[in-house]
């Protein structure tokens, strides 16, 4: 069985994140939980190696 990568379901909070500059809005379109998008969002940063958001006190923004 081939296992990829790079996660689909942490690549597709990311590019929510992205789109919405937001952890909190993105969970909600995901239907998941704030903390559920924050751990695919680390799993992610770790797998790629690098620092992929920078985290503000009013939401996030992408390097």
């Amino acid at each position: 069985m081939y296992k990829s990568s790079i996660p689909l379901l942490a690549l597709r909070a990311f590019v929510e994140v992205g789109h919405y500059g937001s952890v909190k809005t993105a969970a909600k379109v995901l239907n998941v939980t704030p903390g559920a998008v924050s751990q695919h969002m680390r799993l992610l940063e770790e797998r790629v190696g690098a620092l992929l958001l920078i985290r503000e006190p009013h939401g996030v923004r992408m390097t």
